[in-house]
């Protein structure tokens, strides 16, 4: 559900497109009886089957984190406005990243601001107009690498500032191999359970459905790399 191809059938309504299933194959191309078999191997739900049988975009590749169904499912949901209201901000690191920072009234993401550059005051400028705007209670923030200083500075300004590490162990670390994987699995928990409410933000719908987490050699969920 990405790229050049699905945003042609997404994007572009001045293009003509075409739906081609199972059904519309003549069985001297497609042998008879092998769409069965494909439901029954992988089932219904299946990536398979959506993309081999049906013609359709897969709302979930394997080890995807977040099935698309859901994340369309969350942007037209109408939870409301609820509580608490916090921020979430993640500093981006060298390259092209940008810094990022969600607003959420309870389930609800209500705004985001997104800027490039490693100027970490100028970031702690940004994310204060922020949280002052909308009046956040709590700012969580990656404490990873250049964000420890956008955190300090921030506690030395007064805010109401928790810094989170990702790659600190897991609440469950039976289960998960960090932190991150835990609270990512979280998400996906919000979203399969219909606990979520996003705006109609491309973007980050792309960037919800492109996650894929894997297993490591002890069994344990792991989030794949950046």
């Amino acid at each position: 559900a990405s790229g050049m191809f699905y945003l042609s059938h997404r994007n572009w309504p001045e293009r003509q497109r075409f739906h081609i299933a199972a059904k519309d194959v003549p069985t001297h191309i497609l042998r008879p009886g092998s769409a069965e078999e494909i439901l029954t191997e992988f089932g219904e739900d299946s990536a398979a089957y959506q993309v081999r049988v049906l013609g359709e975009f897969p709302e979930q590749g394997e080890e995807s984190l977040i099935n698309m169904r859901w994340v369309d499912d969350a942007r037209k949901r109408g939870l409301g406005h609820g509580l608490p209201l916090e921020m979430g901000v993640d500093i981006a690191g060298f390259g092209r990243d940008e810094n990022v920072a969600y607003v959420r009234g309870g389930s609800s993401v209500l705004a985001a601001a997104y800027w490039r550059g490693r100027d970490t005051m100028a970031s702690v400028g940004r994310i204060i107009a922020f949280q002052q705007q909308h009046q956040a209670s709590i700012i969580k923030v990656d404490y990873g690498g250049i964000g420890a200083g956008v955190v300090d500075r921030l506690r030395e300004q007064g805010l109401p500032v928790v810094g989170v590490l990702s790659g600190e162990s897991a609440r469950d670390s039976e289960k998960f191999l960090n932190r991150r994987a835990e609270m990512f699995w979280g998400l996906r928990a919000r979203f399969e359970a219909g606990d979520i409410e996003l705006p109609g933000d491309d973007e980050l719908r792309s960037q919800l459905i492109g996650l894929r987490y894997q297993y490591s050699s002890t069994g344990k969920v792991q989030m794949e790399s950046k």
